[in-house]
């Protein structure tokens, strides 16, 4: 089951997506990434872990009947550790509703936080691995947002270890060093290669049973 040669990821981001294909293209080019566009309802919950979990099992249903592919989705977010986490996954939600003044209002220069990112990957009946990337860091003022607005936040949070805001750090060779989409991606294969090493395993000892 887990021995794929195609993988789905359910986003409708495509930048994204574009991220999670640089990751599958450097490090796993025997397998294909599929882009799965469809907007998922989101769990309300603080709990980041709970939250993908519940995107990948609906996922899971609508693809599964659709194609039988095991699917991964992911959930980010900003954790200001001055509030706590806050925005934490209310990410999307705060910068809408407070936009970038706002914001800015909340916090101070070099204002410490981190970024998560948690992936969830479905690929059975109640089935779903959960694996996870952080980025510690601190966030800086600035008065414009001059990327596009799918996480607004990568403009003004510079990663430990590094001077440019992260933005500026995608598609870099720094990506795969500071992204925490690459570190739980990282993960992810990690636990991927040792569940097809134990079913080749497997494999093996009922064939010489034969």
């Amino acid at each position: 089951m887990h021995n794929e040669k195609s993988i789905y990821s359910a986003t409708s981001n495509s930048v994204k997506f574009s991220a999670v294909q640089r990751y599958y293209k450097n490090y796993a080019p025997d397998i294909k990434v599929i882009q799965f566009k469809y907007d998922f309802p989101e769990l309300q919950s603080n709990d980041q872990v709970a939250i993908a979990v519940h995107k990948a099992e609906a996922a899971w249903n609508l693809l599964w009947n659709l194609l039988q592919k095991p699917v991964l989705v992911d959930d980010s977010g900003l954790f200001i550790n001055r509030y706590k986490g806050f925005p934490g996954t209310m990410t999307r939600y705060a910068m809408h509703s407070l936009g970038l003044e706002g914001v800015m209002r909340l916090i101070n220069n070099q204002e410490p936080a981190n970024i998560v990112v948690t992936l969830a990957f479905a690929y059975k009946v109640g089935k779903v691995e959960t694996f996870q990337g952080i980025c510690k860091g601190h966030l800086i003022k600035i008065e414009t947002i001059p990327t596009e607005y799918y996480l607004p936040y990568s403009d003004f949070f510079i990663p430990e270890g590094h001077s440019l805001p992260y933005t500026q750090i995608r598609g870099t060779p720094a990506e795969k060093l500071f992204s925490p989409r690459y570190k739980a991606l990282t993960n992810f294969f990690i636990w991927l290669l040792k569940e097809n090493s134990k079913e080749q395993t497997s494999s093996q000892l009922n064939i010489e049973k034969i």
